[in-house]
């Protein structure tokens, strides 16, 4: 369930999270102030990846799906999912992509309503931005845009469902952090539509 995948964040969150400097072992004495700074302009963070920056597809996990993820980042083996992607680190969180299959028998939409329906009740300041129906090249899927907060962090969440051809339902989630959302959202789409099964 996405329950499963957004508890599996949290785990990843910390994983991607950049090192915290060791606290010195012995008191320094205080440094004395230092001159006023000046004010720097503000800096405009980088553009995200675009799709011309994606790698070639390959081959996940159960053999029968392949996908599309960008050069720069970092394939990852996670017990329980297919495939996992990491970016490099900003502000101290990795955007990264998770992949992955789940038995539930029902259908898109009562997968979605489950799985929202759980967040809203375990999740930290969790929000439903928006939910939409979309047509990738692996089958129809539902499009769903969430916010929430974990380690004092905020996230925003794109999740796209689709029905697995062997059966169960396969997610494909997309997490950055929330301020950092513009650009990433053509991104994953494009990450979503390489998405193909093996005929």
């Amino acid at each position: 369930m996405l329950a499963t995948r957004f508890a599996a964040l949290v785990v990843l969150v910390c994983a991607c999270a950049a090192p915290r400097a060791e606290e010195p072992k012995t008191p320094t004495p205080p440094a004395p102030a230092p001159a006023p700074a000046p004010v720097a302009a503000p800096v405009t963070p980088p553009p995200a990846p675009s799709t011309k920056e994606l790698d070639a597809p390959h081959a996940v996990k159960d053999g029968a799906l392949s996908i599309a993820t960008p050069k720069n980042w970092e394939l990852k083996d996670v017990e329980g999912l297919l495939q996992i992607a990491v970016g490099p680190i900003e502000d101290g969180f990795a955007t990264n992509i998770a992949l992955a299959k789940d038995a539930f028998p029902g259908s898109l939409k009562e997968y979605a309503a489950s799985n929202i329906a759980y967040c809203e009740k375990t999740a930290k300041e969790f929000k439903k931005v928006g939910e939409s129906e979309v047509k990738l090249d692996a089958g129809d899927a539902i499009r769903l845009v969430t916010t929430s907060e974990q380690e004092g962090k905020h996230f925003r969440q794109v999740f796209y469902l689709l029905k697995h051809p062997a059966g169960g339902q396969l997610t494909l989630t997309c997490t950055t952090l929330a301020e950092k959302n513009d650009g990433f959202d053509t991104l994953f789409e494009s990450i979503a539509k390489s998405l193909k099964f093996d005929k």
